[in-house]
């Protein structure tokens, strides 16, 4: 018994050493694997550094941050866009692989002046100690980037959220909107389109919070070329502009049916063109324009039947013409002043509305480049010079109480179609405002370093449509 529990005693000591070694491994085993992991993690910690020393930033450029600002750090325009529409989003396609890009902690940029202020605050990817890949920026005025960068600028693609709220969101070259991007203003604005070196240059659509709407060209940031503007109150262009202004060839469409066919020049009627009434059986004017006002040789053709042939100026007749009535067949030919016939003259044998404009100047084909001057042939010129005075005061002695009458009836007729015009007047003075309202509010650059402050462009609208009496109080004849 006493040996057989000896032997017991003996095998579980040999036991316990068994399990003690062996534990005694396993502790070994863990120890050096530990101080594996701590070696390999220094390690790697140190070429994190040495790459982040070698593609980092410099001291002197900036500093490591403690963190990356919260959200309630921003300004409120900002914070009211982001919550509103989230961060921005780079598509998988468009990011940049590049086994030199190392993504470090927020680093902030030093001001050279003191060294105490910062400029602003990065975070994202780095090459060669400058910004390269994906990033953000938050400046101290608040605005922030958030987007790719390439040689510490912004290139890619990328969205600008200005201080004050208003962003941009596209494509970028060297710190400038370059390519297809949009604009978003605070005030409900938005222009979507091409660009170029930080302007709006290309096709682009421009909407107003009013609903306004203008789609075409731009140039260096201004409406330039073809488009189409169309107002709040149903108004219309169509046509070319040049340097934000109605310039070339165009048709402008009134919301009350209203339509001018023609040139323009710096938003005024300027030179050959079609000017129609709605409902008013066919009324029309064609001719000239400077200014807005008819001036030079056309024609105006009545609702009731009449229709004028011959000279204008300020919007009135003035000088040589021809008035007929086609319903009842009563003509005038002669001298026309402010309005108003001022002395019959011979008609030239074989003259009438078909063929006026081969006996005095040719009728202009509807383009633009209708010359606006009035020659005649010299036949006229002549038959004008050998006028009588004799047959010049006959004429006026017996059409003398003619003219009375017709002048009262004159002055009626200009009272009840200033009515009319006063009506005009105030559309055309609210649209006026409207124009000069419609800018593209954007800012002055966008090279990542700009100031919470947006710059207004206005578009410069100055479309006075001084066509008012010209254009409605037709002066109407009598005979």
């Amino acid at each position: 018994m006493g040996a057989c529990c000896s032997q017991n005693s003996q095998d579980l000591n040999k036991k316990s050493e068994v399990q003690y070694d062996t534990e005694k491994y396993q502790n070994s085993a863990t120890t050096v694997q530990k101080y594996y992991r701590r070696h390999k993690a220094r390690e790697e910690y140190k070429e994190l550094q040495k790459i982040a020393a070698e593609q980092g930033p410099s001291k002197q450029t900036a500093i490591p941050a403690y963190g990356w600002p919260e959200l309630s750090d921003f300004p409120q325009p900002v914070r009211n866009f982001l919550n509103k529409r989230g961060e921005y989003k780079i598509k998988f396609e468009d990011l940049v692989s590049d086994e030199d890009l190392v993504t470090l902690g927020p680093h902030m940029y030093i001001d050279e002046s003191n060294q105490y202020l910062y400029k602003s605050i990065y975070m994202g990817q780095w090459k060669n100690g400058v910004r390269w890949g994906k990033g953000k920026q938050l400046w101290a005025d608040g605005s922030y980037y958030h987007g790719q960068f390439q040689n510490d600028m912004a290139n890619g693609k990328g969205r600008l959220i200005h201080a004050d709220g208003d962003c941009y969101e596209g494509d970028w070259l060297d710190d400038k909107a370059h390519g297809f991007g949009s604009y978003y203003h605070t005030n409900g604005a938005h222009y979507q389109g091409e660009w170029k070196n930080d302007q709006q240059d290309g096709h682009g659509k421009e909407i107003w919070q009013d609903g306004a709407i203008y789609e075409g060209d731009y140039k260096n940031g201004l409406k330039h070329g073809k488009g189409k503007f169309s107002w709040k109150d149903g108004s219309e262009y169509s046509g070319e502009f040049k340097d934000n202004n109605i310039h070339g060839y165009g048709e402008y469409c009134w919301s009350d049916g209203r339509k001018f066919i023609g040139n323009w020049e710096n938003n005024k009627m300027n030179g050959y063109g079609t000017f129609s009434w709605a409902d008013e059986g066919g009324q029309k004017y064609i001719g000239n324009y400077v200014n807005d006002k008819r001036e030079g040789d056309g024609e105006f053709h009545w609702a009731d039947g009449r229709i004028y042939k011959g000279q204008w100026k300020e919007g009135k007749q003035d000088g040589i013409g021809y008035l007929v009535d086609t319903t009842t067949g009563e003509e005038f030919y002669g001298h026309f002043e402010e309005g108003q016939k001022s002395r019959e003259q011979p008609k030239p044998d074989g003259l009438n509305l078909e063929n006026y404009w081969q006996f005095h100047q040719k009728q202009p084909e509807e383009n633009p480049n209708y010359p606006q001057d009035n020659q005649f042939d010299d036949n006229y010129q002549n038959n004008q010079q050998d006028i009588n005075q004799n047959e010049e005061n006959s004429y006026n002695n017996i059409n003398q109480d003619q003219n009375q009458n017709q002048n009262q009836f004159q002055v009626d007729q200009e009272q009840n179609n200033q009515v009319y015009d006063d009506e005009n007047n105030n559309q055309d003075q609210d649209r006026n405002q409207q124009i000069n309202m419609y800018g593209y509010n954007k800012r002055e650059n966008s090279q990542l370093k700009q100031s919470n402050n947006s710059q207004q462009q206005n578009a410069e609208w100055q479309y006075d449509q001084q066509y008012n009496n010209e254009h409605n109080q037709i002066n109407d004849q009598i005979y």
